[in-house]
């Protein structure tokens, strides 16, 4: 593979030149150039082996767009920090080999994308209000912080997609429950949601049989009650990773997932009872829960566990036998030398049953 990166000194000529040596390179990368519409298209039409073209600032015309028909071997395309360098702010993307498309922070009304081999596509912190997708393999979809997609475009998109396996939605803040409910009936494959900075979704009443990991991250709506609608249906019974970050209306969290292998709980402000049971439960992250003062845990599988600046905890209820490392640094009732009442020791290596 041979790449060619240019700077903002980087003449016609020189990209011409450069082409002409390397007939056979894969690979362009072109970065800050004031004229990167005339450079890439250079680039485009003199290599016809060109598989990845990777572009970051600069203005790209609706020309850019219909010249990728002439990178026939072309199979990605990433462009951030872009604008439309036309007066109708619409982009259109079509290709038959393109697998990997990101699209990140460009400047644009509406975006339409038909390409019938694509598996990965970013819009991420792009700026516009309208999508159409026609990629009817898709399976990776990344629209956070599209803060202008309201939330019927998101819906339509996800479900143009019906193989979608993973979602990143975050920081959109228009998104409902609605939504996601209407998204798991159309793409019943999706194992990966990212729907943190999401203010309108309590999760309850969803139904995601496949997912494994889910991320919610200020969810202001997520409450005790979402997390029992979790552990007591059938939703998410194969979950194996859970994030809850502040979320600050959660007061309890009480799972009993068969599957569950990673439950990270951080600065959830009124968060004060936490109950899991996994066999398979192998690492817990509880930090910077001020509030939290009773923990019991069940898990054959969990070797390290910890519990960063816990300031009300006073209950410490474990069953695992193969637990091997504990950190309660910060947490003012368990200091690093406390014996806890089963004889053993805070930062000793050897399983630990029960604490109170």
């Amino acid at each position: 593979m041979t790449t060619i990166v240019e700077d903002e000194e980087e003449e016609s000529t020189t990209v011409v030149a450069i082409c002409h040596r390397y007939p056979n390179a894969t690979e362009v990368k072109l970065r800050g150039t004031p004229n990167v519409e005339g450079l890439v298209i250079v680039a485009m039409t003199s290599l016809r082996h060109l598989e990845t073209l990777i572009l970051d600032k600069g203005r790209l015309s609706e020309a850019f767009f219909l010249a990728l028909t002439d990178c026939p071997a072309l199979t990605t395309l990433r462009i951030s920090d872009a604008s439309v360098g036309s007066s109708t702010l619409e982009v259109t993307v079509c290709h038959e080999r393109l697998h990997d498309l990101q699209l990140v922070k460009y400047r644009v009304l509406r975006i339409t994308v038909r390409c019938p081999q694509l598996q990965t596509l970013s819009l991420k912190r792009s700026s516009m209000a309208h999508v159409l997708l026609n990629c009817p393999q898709l399976r990776v979809l990344d629209l956070s912080s599209c803060h202008k997609l309201p939330d019927t475009a998101i819906r339509s998109s996800a479900m143009s997609c019906p193989l979608l396996t993973s979602l990143n939605m975050s920081s959109c803040l228009c998104v409902t429950d609605e939504t996601i409910r209407e998204i798991s009936f159309t793409c019943p494959n999706l194992c990966i949601l990212d729907a943190s900075n999401c203010p309108n979704i309590s999760f309850e009443s969803v139904t995601l049989p496949m997912l494994m990991d889910l991320r919610l991250e200020s969810c202001e709506a997520i409450t005790s009650a979402s997390v029992s609608a979790i552990s007591q249906s059938q939703m998410l019974k194969i979950l194996q990773s859970l994030e809850l970050y502040n979320c600050g209306m959660l007061t309890s969290v009480s799972l009993d997932l068969p599957h569950l292998q990673n439950i990270s709980l951080v600065y959830l402000r009124r968060f004060v009872d936490l109950n899991l049971r996994s066999p398979v439960l192998k690492q817990i992250k509880v930090s910077r829960c001020s509030a939290l003062h009773r923990i019991s845990i069940t898990s054959n599988a969990l070797q390290k566990l910890v519990l960063q600046k816990q300031e009300s905890l006073t209950t410490l209820l474990l069953q695992c036998q193969n637990l091997q490392e504990m950190d309660l640094s910060d947490s003012p009732k368990y200091g690093q030398n406390q014996q806890l009442h089963s004889g053993v020791s805070v930062a000793g290596l050897v399983p630990c049953y029960e604490c109170d």
